[in-house]
């Protein structure tokens, strides 16, 4: 699944399509059905929580895109696919990343 997610990364002329995007994250929820946890989520819908961390759409923004809130250095890996010169894109976190933090955390 993350060479998938690679090969939509590039930001040349070859730009991906939503319908790949739609697969690719379709395979996803198909595995995580399956009791296997992904490598890459999305970002939970507005009003709802993460399934695998509890945390908000907010919070996990917060910790996985340069803010001045985490001095520009967020201490989780995502990345943003969206087409060349495209305002919006499709946020994935590294879920490892983010579990990773989380145990990381514990006081």
């Amino acid at each position: 699944m993350a060479r998938d997610l690679l090969g939509f990364c590039n930001f040349g002329d070859d730009s991906f399509s939503a319908a790949e995007l739609r697969t690719v994250i379709a395979r996803a929820e198909d595995s995580d059905a399956k009791g296997v946890q992904p490598e890459w989520i999305r970002l939970p819908s507005p009003k709802t929580r993460c399934p695998y961390s509890g945390l908000s759409r907010s919070s996990l923004n917060m910790l996985a895109v340069p803010s001045k809130e985490n001095g520009y250095s967020p201490p989780v890996r995502s990345v943003c696919l969206r087409r060349r010169h495209a305002i919006r894109g499709a946020r994935l976190i590294h879920l490892p990343s983010l579990l990773s933090y989380l145990n990381s955390q514990k006081g």
